[in-house]
């Protein structure tokens, strides 16, 4: 079982739950960076060649390359590429300098910029859409203050009504739910 950070070479570990999983290409250059399903990491994540994420990303996700994030994937932060295929949740400003393609599952909360937009039905963009012309320069994103916190899956609380008082004794104090009630008065 490799440690995490641990680094090896073909198909290598790059931290916990990161992997380059295709090796090397025919052309030497590396395969894909795949974030998987349950990893979770704090912190930027860059790369030339293509990222997958299915786990959570708290940081800015980019490549030169392809960067997408399947439907179980989410990344709270900057997302930047080529071509750029949301099927998750992104909290942060998504820029694809060629295609950005929104799948039917997939969400932005934050401003997209992109060279083309498809946008599959079901598929949500919580911002401004901005297209990007050959002439205009890829927006930077301002650095955030503090590190990102990845937000916990489920954030909603439920609420109850408060329970019943406790059984009075007649006199307006509560008597210890062990305490048997009082045998009736006999008749006189």
């Amino acid at each position: 079982m490799a440690k995490p950070g641990a680094t090896f070479e073909e198909g290598r570990l790059i931290g916990a739950g990161v992997w380059n999983m295709f090796g090397r290409k025919r052309d030497g250059t590396s395969g894909t960076t795949l974030v998987g399903q349950g990893a979770v990491i704090e912190g930027s994540l860059e790369s030339e060649q293509d990222i997958h994420v299915d786990g959570r990303v708290g940081g800015s996700v980019e490549s030169a390359g392809t960067v997408s994030i399947g439907a179980a994937g989410a990344v709270l932060g900057r997302v930047r590429g080529d071509t750029v295929t949301i099927g998750g949740r992104v909290e942060g400003t998504v820029t694809a300098t060629s295609c950005l393609h929104m799948l039917s599952t997939g969400c932005i909360q934050g401003d997209a910029f992109y060279g083309s937009l498809e946008v599959d039905r079901g598929g949500v963009i919580e911002g401004q859409t901005t297209p990007l012309t050959s002439a205009q320069a890829v927006p930077e994103a301002p650095a955030p203050s503090d590190p990102p916190r990845l937000l916990p899956e489920v954030t909603s609380t439920l609420l109850y009504p408060p329970p019943p008082p406790p059984p009075s004794n007649g006199a307006g104090l509560a008597r210890p739910p062990s305490v048997p009630p009082p045998p009736p008065p006999e008749p006189s």
